[in-house]
């Protein structure tokens, strides 16, 4: 038994990124693209789902005795044409793009739900230099250039603040 309750390991596989796995009561589908990083991208409860297998886009799940449910990843985080799998919305703070940057360099994020969302830059004594956001946003991936005009080379720091998640990274601008 599995931690949570009840539910045993039957099945797992690996395709596209993700390792599906296949458990008496549910499936979860676990993207391991950033191995340091793995997450579960969705799930299906309510049912058997031994021995689930991939192939191109499609993950196929024999449902005991109720026979043969196809699923279609269609993105890349996550399980598509099926309204009964859940996708799990996660913050995450990415790195920046490029890094080290001369100029320009690109910020991006993912939050989980509609959030006041605040981004800071500072420098590397702690103090903030730059607000890019501080506004209430949606769900889903958000992305804003940083201009690194007027400030000097050296490393940086930006930090993600919606709620009760908190995120810092590092960038270096080279001039």
């Amino acid at each position: 038994n599995l931690p949570g309750g009840g539910a045993t390991y039957v099945d797992l596989t690996f395709g596209n990124s993700f390792l599906y796995v296949g458990y008496n009561l549910y499936f979860e589908m676990i993207d391991v693209s950033d191995p340091a990083d793995p997450h579960i991208a969705g799930y299906r409860r309510g049912y058997q789902a031994s021995g689930p297998a991939a192939r191109d886009n499609l993950i196929f799940l024999p449902t005991g005795g109720l026979g043969l449910t196809v699923l279609r990843n269609d993105l890349i985080t996550s399980i598509g044409t099926d309204n009964h799998v859940r996708v799990i919305p996660q913050f995450k703070l990415h790195q920046n793009f490029p890094n080290p940057f001369n100029v320009e360099t690109v910020i991006s994020y993912q939050i989980a739900q509609l959030s006041h969302v605040q981004l800071n830059i500072y420098n590397i004594l702690g103090q903030k230099i730059k607000t890019l956001v501080n506004e209430v946003q949606e769900q889903g991936a958000h992305e804003i250039t940083l201009d690194g005009t007027g400030l000097s080379s050296g490393i940086y720091f930006y930090e993600l603040k919606t709620g009760k998640f908190r995120e810092v990274k590092s960038a270096l601008l080279i001039k």
